[in-house]
């Protein structure tokens, strides 16, 4: 046997085990979908049906072997079952420290006619409306380390029968992995998970997290009242520099940043302890986060909160 073939070997060796890991439960048909399925994606390096049916030179027409893949992928969603699995077997690298990063994404279908429920997004990388589907996920990390374990990720569609709201997706996630993290980690998320509808359900939770704001939302700053969160960021001091690399298309740049923090409220929840912490010098304006994570007691609080969203 050639090497590339013991290669060949071991790696469907290792997937039908991780298949099967994931597949745990389901009947012999979906287990053996979610075997091929996997080995097809990895050997043809495609997701299309006809390229993943032509790895596995089945002794039949090779139209056969695609009308069994597609028939079998329309009448199975495996989404619950692989993050229920997904999220169990990260659940272990998640502490106090780590970061969750949840974020939103796209997956770009420009030349795509009749995919099913096939709307508009917003193209992340282009800023271009093209046609697509949305993408919600979550991932683990340390700001201190180098390792990204992935929790959670769902592709969803707007025009779906069963699509309800940006922000049902959001707390689905976040319940599905709170759920078996219970309130180890702090939730990370960039613009947009400053919505009330995201903020309020997270503090009711106890869960901690560090959300970046847009300037037209309002805060409560003590002894002064109600006021835009831009306004607000004016009267935060950034006394505090770190020096840090940001990833920027593809390549390093070294950046002197600027950091400060300042006690805030919510008017919704005027009860509960959050701070301001403002980034100055990562970007053309200052970055503004919201944070219910209290100042540790052998760092600066500024600088602490800073890494976590860098970290994301």
């Amino acid at each position: 046997m050639g090497e590339d073939s013991k290669l060949g070997s071991k790696i469907k060796s290792q997937i039908t085990r991780y298949s099967g890991q994931i597949g745990e439960g389901l009947g012999k048909v979906r287990r053996r979908l979610v075997s091929e399925m996997l080995y097809g994606i990895q050997a043809a390096r495609d997701v299309k049906v006809s390229e993943i049916a032509r790895t596995l030179n089945e002794r039949i027409e090779l139209i056969k072997t695609e009308e069994r893949l597609c028939r079998n992928l329309a009448g199975t969603d495996l989404t619950d079952q692989d993050n229920r699995w997904t999220v169990w077997e990260g659940a272990a690298t998640v502490d106090e420290a780590t970061v969750l990063a949840l974020d939103l994404g796209d997956v770009r279908k420009t030349y795509a006619k009749k995919m099913e429920y096939l709307g508009h997004v917003r193209d992340g990388s282009t800023g271009e409306t093209v046609p697509g589907y949305c993408v919600c996920e979550v991932l683990a990390a340390r700001p201190d380390g180098e390792t990204v374990t992935p929790l959670y990720g769902e592709l969803y569609a707007r025009k779906a029968e069963r699509f309800s709201s940006e922000n049902d997706q959001i707390l689905k996630a976040v319940e599905r992995v709170r759920a078996v993290t219970q309130k180890k980690g702090i939730w990370t998320i960039d613009i947009g998970g400053d919505r009330r509808k995201i903020m309020i359900p997270l503090i009711d939770k106890g869960l901690r997290f560090v959300i970046r704001q847009k300037g037209d939302r309002h805060i409560l700053l003590p002894g002064v009242g109600k006021r835009p969160v831009e306004k607000a960021a004016r009267r935060c001091p950034t006394p505090h520099e770190m020096n840090v690399e940001v990833e920027r298309e593809g390549h390093l740049e070294k950046k002197c940043l600027q950091v400060g923090s300042m006690p805030v409220r919510l008017p919704e929840r005027p009860h509960v302890e959050l701070w301001r912490v403002v980034i100055r010098g990562l970007a053309s304006h200052p970055v503004m986060l919201l944070t219910n994570v209290p100042p540790p007691k052998d760092r600066n609080h500024a600088e602490w909160i800073a890494e976590i969203y860098l970290t994301r």
